[in-house]
């Protein structure tokens, strides 16, 4: 049988791409390796910019607690942000993503628990081989993250300077108490790693612990996060911690090639200051869907990589840029964060895409200005 489409990988960005083209009237398949629910370490964090690209309710079991509290912290400074409305909601991904997967079901795709091992471009369709058989469609979606082998059938892979390594593990909840955190929060501590942070998160019925940076110039990430795990005075016998790669994003990436398209971690679709990147797998997803319904010809790729142009990649590029004078200078940012805790509300109309990193920034040089000015006053 040949799909009109077929997306590869179940997450956020394929099950989105899944969705939107089946709501579009293709007949599509979903290729997920793995059966699911299947483990997925991850923050978890569903913003609600990502929540409202959905045009349904994410169901209430998903939602382990709402997201309300960000700290910002380091050696000397610490920074809290409690806004009035949730920042969005913390979610274990292993469930979240079966129940997005499910969602596309439910709109006409079928979905098949097979593992892509090619994609090749047989005349004007193109072929996609699995570990069980070969389907053939007139577009695909690759959405297999920043790793994925299958990504080098559009773009070369990241290299350290464009990408990300975090190591990261659950802990049980009854240390919440000795971390002083409470649920639905999230601490962020700089200073541990360069180009990059340390985190704590607590889900409600566990906390979830771990540490990021730039794989380039970057120490070993394993000996980083057991010192942090020891500064946290964590068990030495629950150290078993999991990696991953992510992609930072602002790089200039090709995200297609003819009618084959990357959508997700692949595509490089991730904020660069915060490592967020659920709200840019949907969005992403959603886009290579509308590309390849609306151009019959052999090549979406162009109307694709213009719609992530307009989208996606003003946000992504901003970010990276901020991101480069923040992790250089992140003594200086949480200091005048803490002396401008207004400055926080705005950061957060940031998250929502209400306002650029641009914008942003703007704001942070006037605050900076007029605490100097009331400063030489006194």
């Amino acid at each position: 049988m040949k799909y009109d489409v077929i997306v590869i990988g179940g997450g956020p960005a394929g099950s989105s791409a899944a969705l939107r083209a089946a709501r579009l009237g293709a007949r599509v398949l979903l290729l997920e390796k793995n059966p699911m629910p299947r483990p997925k370490l991850c923050g978890g964090w569903v913003s609600n910019y990502a929540l409202r690209l959905f045009r349904f309710d994410v169901a209430t079991h998903l939602i382990e607690t709402p997201f309300h509290t960000l700290t910002l912290a380091d050696e000397k400074t610490s920074v809290t942000f409690s806004p009035k409305l949730p920042l969005g909601i913390l979610v274990d991904r292993a469930e979240f993503d079966h129940f997005l997967v499910e969602q596309a079901m439910c709109s006409g795709a079928e979905v098949r628990w097979q593992k892509a091992v090619a994609v090749e471009h047989q005349g004007g369709s193109i072929q996609v081989r699995t570990t069980e058989q070969t389907h053939e469609a007139g577009g695909v979606v690759i959405c297999t993250g920043a790793s994925g082998d299958l990504v080098r059938t559009v773009r070369a892979l990241d290299t350290p300077r464009q990408s990300a390594a975090c190591v990261e593990q659950r802990v049980p909840v009854d240390f919440a108490d000795n971390l002083a955190i409470s649920v639905g929060e999230a601490r962020l501590n700089f200073g541990t790693v360069p180009h990059g942070y340390a985190w704590v998160l607590h889900h409600g019925t566990y906390l979830l612990v771990g540490i990021g940076c730039r794989r380039y110039g970057s120490p070993d990430l394993r000996d980083a996060f057991k010192s942090f795990w020891e500064r946290l005075t964590l068990p030495p016998d629950l150290f078993h911690p999991v990696g991953h790669l992510i992609p930072i994003g602002g790089f200039r990436r090709r995200v297609g090639r003819g009618r084959c398209l990357l959508a997700g971690d692949a595509a490089g679709m991730v904020d660069a200051l915060s490592g967020e990147g659920i709200a840019g797998a949907i969005e992403s997803g959603q886009l290579a869907a509308d590309a390849l319904a609306a151009d019959g010809r052999r090549d979406a790729a162009r109307l694709y990589s213009d719609a992530c142009r307009r989208a996606l990649l003003p946000h992504l590029r901003w970010s990276l840029a901020f991101a480069w004078g923040f992790y250089r200078q992140s003594k200086w940012f949480l200091q005048l964060l803490n002396r401008c805790p207004g400055s926080l509300d705005r950061y957060g109309e940031v998250l929502e895409h209400r306002h650029s990193y641009a914008w942003y920034l703007s704001k942070l040089l006037k605050d900076r200005f007029r605490s100097l000015i009331q400063d030489k006053i006194r």
